[in-house]
Parts: structure tokens; C-alpha cells; sequence
């Protein structure tokens, strides 16, 4: 009789345990909206049994909350629910007329108990949209009111006070997010307008905007867990009785775009409770870069076996705590070490008693974004004491990518050992890999006191049998104890420890029972094949105003001349058209097959071409828009024939992200695409650049055609990618850009 055989992870003897991917606790964890009580409204899109229509007309949206405050449409003007989705999810389409005319649904809070907003003192909200530009000849006003609650019904004229969340565009704050306080000559508290705030966008992002107001006391705001306004003045006490979603109460300012889920509360939500929501909500419509910025402090991992806590601060020494993106993991993005120091807190969390112990196993699956140019960076875990006693796992050792694992005795003089994984199990930016590590005792008949094995993705690549022990102490994840530098940067889906060493059958179900996961996690493609890597996004690398670094093994950093670097999401140089350019080192072009992509967007392509990318005095490699006649559209070039020319004459509009790829396959073919789509393709015999020359960015190599716009992300590959892969780069980056 057969068995199905499930591995599962073996929890014997594991005193530590984080997880970014799931089994989430706390502020982490993944639970309904209705779980805190209070929860007076609950619209959700993707609920399609709640959302009624007549053909593709929205005439009522039903509330799930359990206090039937449905939503109803106003007039004739009627939200679609006819297909579009937002992360793969159908939403509410909202599509005005005019910028005081558009699609508005209303509706009330029930007098009921204590259901309506601000009755017991105080209220929560939580709103899910994405923004797109106005049509009819509105260019890009962008303004728009996504929602509102007040003391009086829509239409009525008589609404009190009232509270709102907008969108603004070129005419106020272009793409900001304001939750606005309305009463008869009352200001505007808790908004993320104004210069200081600058990165608090929209930006036709999927955005998720959090709004906590305790009457009479403060409020605050939230975009995309990123800390805004906080008005700390007294505010106004207010009972709301009714919301309208599209328009403001007036029916001045319509929304233009899709509204995914909407949930208030009557009461002020803790900040665990209001994270649990943010959370929910983020993993569930995958919004991009979700608390990984300035607070991501609120939202750290936590250890699933409660023996480890957090302290971001060693003495004087101030760590701060990386973010927890939905579905992808623990995050270390910033260039300065984000990184968590935890002490144990019982004795089960000790690795050992005291001293040094036999044995150990540590687990962990992650990619790194980039490292230093010495090539010793990037600390997983440690307990080290700088190259006094303790143990290291870390990326680096003596070759850019390499796993090294390190221990120190505990004498005065201490006696390292240590091992490096072989340069052909190395890993590179973007290449996940789960790593295990087995420090295991020798015993009386053994030849060696401890060994250490190391494997990689369930293969062993590594072992030394003249290992020291581990030791036990307090730990550091994600830089060396005690230590600003050398810290990790990247991605960390999980982090086991055990107090002992695994058995091989428990190695190889624990790496089944995680492969699953990791494989689903979104990734760039081909990974080993990419020659530049510019990601003006990323941290890393000691960025500058001058070096733009390649997080590819050639260490090509581009020298940047003139381009300022854009402090918002997502962060990118900008270039002024004029002057301001970036170019490589002198390696890049000399490719029989290549793929070339770009993330870009343009202020102003103007009547003329303009160069974003140029290899070459001889045009070796080429992108450029206005495909040789002055318009918005794309002209490809490989190699300085016209053979290879494609012009693609698809419109690109101004002020919008789009991303551009040209693969170039030898003696065959040159494809241009545009956002994953292809655009066009040009058949030809001729052969790929064979002189190897810079990479100019925002320019031709003649110095001209200088670009006007934002550039945020450039990639080289080595090989001529499918148009699969094209597509799976594009699904990487696309909602960190608002797609």
C-alpha cells in the first residue's frame, strides 16, 4: 500500500525562527479585516459575489462587514466591473467625464449600536486604489477624490464636517496622497502634501492609503506603510453618518482610476491591529515596496518560537530594521546596514549553555541585491565579536558572491577557522539560492572534533572536517555584531537555527518542504546571464552622487555627470536634456547576443531624438526615441546597420513609466518591446558588436541627443532573451512603476 510523502520542516530543537514569507505573527500576521471588532464598513472588489451590476454597470456594492452599509450609485453615472483587474484581482473602475463629473457611489452607516465612524471616540480607515491620468483633454491634472465620510448625506448639501482622502496631480502636489479634515473654515491635518514629504506618492502605483483619527487628540496617516502626516493639535470630534467612494461629497473633484477595497472603523485601531490591516491588505493586492522605507522599524520580523526579541540599539549603536514585504520576505535595502540584533531570552533559545557548543544547523534562503567593491560584504547572521570569538555566516569571502562561514575560538588569541563555497556555486544579484549550514561533533572514534557541511539547494557543495566549534552568544542578522558595515542587502525569505545538527533526511525534507515557496517568488530572469546591472532603486553598493554601482559580478559602475538622484518611489536620476548623462566602463558592448532593457519615463521628448542608450560611436548598440522622424515613438539599432533598425512608432506618452527591451539574437533578428509586449521585429543576417566600448545613458556617444526624463533601472544580458523572460522581467518591476 503507497504512502504520500509530504516533507515538513523538522521542529526539534529550534530556538530560533523568522519568516517573511508566512506564518506571520503580531503585526505580521495575516488576518480578516473583522478579526478586531469595530469594523464598520468592508467593500471588497475581488469579492464577486458583493458587487452588483447590470451588464457592466456597478448599482450596488455590498458591504461585508455584517452592518449592510452597501454602496449605491448615484445618478446614471455607473462605476464598470467589466473585466479589469489590479494584481491579477477584478476591481472597481471608476472613469469621470470631466473633473467634476464621474462615475459616484454613496452610502450610510447605520445608527445602530456604536457602528458609525468616530461614535465611540474615534476611527480607522483603509483604502486600496490605483490612479490613472484624467482622459478628454484633462492631461495630467491627476486630481481626484477616491473617498469621503461626513455628518450629512451625499446631495444634500448640509454634510458638517467631513474627512476625505484625494489624489493631486500637476496643479497641486503631482501624484501626492491627502487626507484632508473639511469643516467650515477648518484646515487640513494628517496629509502628505507639501515639499517635505515629497516621497508620499500615488503615482499610479497601487497604493494603500491608512488614516487613524482619535477625535479630539491627533491624527495620522499612512501611504503604503510609510509614516505621512501627524496632527497632534486637538481636531475635531465628529460622529460620520455617510461615505460616498469616486467624488467628494459635492461632486467636484472625481476620481479616475480603480478602487480595489475599502474598510473603516468605528474605533481608533492600535498600531498592531492597523499593521495587521496595512498587511492584509498589501499581500493581498501586492502593493509594491510596502513598509520598507522610513518606518519600516513598526513591522520587523519576529521570531515564530518567541525566544529571540528585537532591540534595535547596542549601547550607542543604532540598528535599524529592515521591512517585511508581502509574500517575498525579509528585506535589507539601504546602504548603510539594515539589520536586526536579537538576544536570547530563554534558555532554550541559547544554541548552547555557555562557551562554545558542538553542534549547530542554521538555514536560510535569500538573494543578495548587491555588494561592496571589496567583495567581503553582506553578513546573514553572526555572534562574532569582530574576529574575537563567535561565528559568521555571510556573503563575500574572497569572491563576490560566495558563501563564507567562519568561527573563532573563544581564547584571548583566538584561532579562526573557515570555509568558502567553490566560485561555481557562487550566487549573483537576484539569484535566490536556500542555503544550509551543519556544524556537527566529531564523537570519541570520530577523526575530526567538529565538521562543518554546507549545502546548497539540497546538494552538498561544501565540508571541512577541522572546523571550530560555534559559540554561544546573543546574535546579529544581517550585519556583524556590533558593526555599521559589511551588512547584508537583499532578500531573506526565512531564517531557521537549530541547537543541533540535522540528520540528512532532515536537511533534505526541510528543503523540500521550502522549495515550493521559493520557487514562487517573483524573480528576475536568468539572473547569472546579466553583464550591467544599474538599479538607481536599490540600496547598496555605497551610492553616490557620482557612481551609479553595476550589481552585476563586472563591477561596470557607471560615472555619473550631471543627473540628480530622485528621492521617491521609485528612485531614479533624473536628466535635464541638456547636459546630464551617465556612462560605463568599457566592457559592456562586445556581445554577439545580447538583450538590452530600460525603465524610464519621460518629461518631454519634445520634437526632436533623444538618446537613452548609445554603445558606441558607431551606434553598436542604440535606443532612441523619436524612430528617426522626431515623434514619441522608439527607433532600436544593433551594431550601426541599418539592417538592424526597427522602428517602433507606437506613441509613448509623457510622465508615465514604461519599460523598453531590445534583444538582439545573431545573424538573425532584432526585437523591440515595450512593457512585455512586442512592438516589432527586424530580420537580418548581420552579426552582433564585437568592440568592446561604454555605455552612454542619456545621450549618444557623440555627445548629443541628450535625454529629458527619468531613468531608473538599466540591465544588459549576455544572452538574447525570450520573449517569456522579457515578459518575467517585466512582472518583476512592474508595480514598483505603477503597471
Amino acid at each position: 500500500m503507497s504512502q504520500n510523502y509530504s516533507p515538513k520542516v523538522s521542529t526539534n530543537g529550534l530556538v530560533f525562527a523568522f519568516d517573511g514569507t508566512q506564518g506571520f505573527k503580531g503585526a505580521n500576521q495575516v488576518r480578516r479585516p473583522t478579526d478586531f471588532g469595530g469594523c464598520a464598513l468592508w467593500l471588497d472588489a475581488s469579492d464577486e459575489d458583493t458587487v452588483i451590476t447590470s451588464g457592466n454597470n456597478v448599482t450596488n456594492w455590498l458591504d461585508k462587514s455584517g452592518n449592510n452599509n452597501d454602496a449605491e450609485v448615484h445618478s446614471t453615472l455607473y462605476p464598470q466591473y467589466d473585466g479589469t483587474t489590479v494584481s491579477n484581482k477584478k476591481a472597481v473602475d471608476f472613469v469621470p467625464t470631466s473633473l467634476s463629473s464621474g462615475d459616484t457611489m454613496k452610502g450610510s452607516f447605520s445608527a445602530s449600536g456604536s457602528n458609525q465612524p468616530g461614535q465611540s471616540g474615534g476611527y480607522s480607515s483603509f483604502i486600496i486604489f490605483k490612479q490613472r491620468k484624467f482622459a478628454n483633454g484633462n492631461g495630467s491634472q491627476e486630481f481626484g477624490s477616491i473617498m469621503e465620510m461626513a455628518q450629512g448625506a451625499f446631495g444634500t448639501g448640509s454634510y458638517g464636517v467631513r474627512t476625505i482622502i484625494q489624489s493631486f496631480g500637476s496643479g497641486y502636489d503631482t501624484n501626492k496622497v491627502r487626507i484632508g479634515r473639511v469643516a467650515a473654515g477648518a484646515a487640513i491635518n494628517a496629509s502628505f502634501s507639501g515639499g517635505a514629504n515629497n516621497g508620499y506618492r500615488a503615482n499610479h502605483n497601487i497604493t494603500l492609503v491608512s488614516n487613524v483619527h482619535n477625535n479630539g487628540t491627533s491624527a495620522q496617516a499612512w501611504c503604503n506603510g510609510y509614516r505621512g502626516g501627524n496632527e497632534t493639535s486637538t481636531v475635531d470630534s465628529t460622529t460620520f453618518t455617510h461615505y460616498c467612494i469616486g467624488d467628494d461629497m459635492t461632486a467636484g473633484d472625481a476620481f479616475n482610476g480603480q478602487i480595489c477595497e475599502v474598510i473603516v472603523y468605528n474605533k481608533v485601531l492600535t498600531d498592531t491591529e492597523r499593521m495587521a490591516v496595512e498587511f492584509y491588505l498589501a499581500r493581498k493586492w501586492d502593493v509594491a515596496n510596502y513598509a520598507l522605507g522610513r518606518e519600516s522599524y513598526e513591522r520587523v520580523p519576529v521570531d515564530l518560537t518567541n525566544n529571540a526579541s528585537i532591540d534595535t540599539s547596542v549601547g550607542s549603536f543604532t540598528l535599524f530594521a529592515p521591512g517585511i514585504q508581502p509574500g517575498r520576505g525579509i528585506v535589507y535595502q539601504n546602504d548603510s546596514g539594515r539589520r536586526l540584533y536579537f538576544d536570547n531570552q530563554a534558555a532554550t533559545a541559547n544554541i548552547g549553555t555557555t562557551g562554545t557548543v558542538d553542534e549547530m544547523s542554521i538555514e536560510f534562503a535569500a538573494t543578495h541585491i548587491a555588494q561592496d567593491d571589496s567583495g567581503t560584504n553582506y553578513e546573514i547572521i553572526s555572534n562574532e565579536s569582530y574576529q574575537n570569538y563567535g561565528f559568521i555566516v555571510r556573503y563575500g569571502g574572497n569572491a563576490y558572491g560566495r558563501l563564507h562561514i567562519r568561527t573563532s575560538d573563544s581564547s584571548n588569541s583566538p584561532t579562526q577557522t573557515s570555509l568558502d563555497v567553490d566560485t561555481a556555486d557562487k550566487t549573483v544579484s537576484g539569484e535566490w539560492a536556500i542555503w544550509q549550514i551543519i556544524w556537527q561533533a566529531g564523537g570519541a572514534n570520530a577523526s575530526y572534533a567538529c565538521k562543518c557541511r554546507v549545502y546548497k539547494n539540497g546538494v552538498l557543495v561544501k565540508e571541512s572536517n577541522s572546523f571550530n566549534p560555534p559559540a554561544n552568544s546573543t546574535n546579529d542578522l544581517g550585519a556583524p555584531f556590533g558593526s555599521s558595515s559589511q551588512a547584508f542587502c537583499g532578500e531573506l525569505a526565512y531564517l531557521r537555527c537549530y541547537n543541533r545538527a540535522l540528520s540528512e533526511e532532515e536537511l533534505l525534507d526541510n528543503y523540500l518542504s521550502m522549495k515550493q515557496r521559493i520557487d514562487a517568488i517573483p524573480k528576475i530572469a536568468a539572473p547569472t546571464d546579466v553583464a550591467l546591472y544599474l538599479d538607481a532603486h536599490q540600496y547598496g553598493r555605497h551610492q553616490g552622487t557620482t557612481a551609479w554601482y553595476d550589481m552585476s559580478p563586472n563591477d561596470n559602475t557607471a560615472t555619473v555627470t550631471g543627473p540628480t538622484m530622485v528621492n521617491c518611489f521609485p528612485k531614479c536620476y533624473a536628466f535635464d536634456g541638456t547636459d546630464d548623462y551617465a556612462v560605463t566602463g568599457s566592457n559592456v558592448a562586445a556581445l554577439s547576443n545580447f538583450t538590452v532593457l530600460i525603465w524610464f519615463r519621460w518629461d518631454d521628448y519634445g520634437t526632436s531624438d533623444t538618446q537613452m542608450l548609445c554603445a558606441g560611436a558607431n551606434e553598436q548598440i542604440e535606443i532612441h526615441t523619436g524612430g528617426g522622424s522626431g515623434t514619441n515613438g522608439l527607433r532600436f539599432i544593433a551594431n550601426g546597420h541599418t539592417a538592424t533598425t526597427l522602428d517602433a512608432t507606437n506613441a509613448i506618452p509623457n510622465n508615465e513609466w514604461n519599460y523598453v527591451a531590445m534583444v538582439f539574437t545573431d545573424g538573425t533578428s532584432t526585437k523591440g518591446y515595450m512593457n512585455g509586449d512586442l512592438l516589432g521585429t527586424k530580420t537580418h543576417t548581420t552579426s552582433g558588436p564585437t568592440t568592446a566600448a561604454p555605455l552612454n545613458i542619456g545621450r549618444r556617444a557623440s555627445n548629443q541627443l541628450f535625454f529629458d526624463g527619468e531613468i531608473a533601472n538599466v540591465m544588459v544580458y549576455d544572452i538574447a532573451l525570450t520573449q517569456d523572460q522579457v515578459r518575467q522581467n517585466y512582472n518583476y518591476f512592474k508595480n514598483r512603476y505603477g503597471h
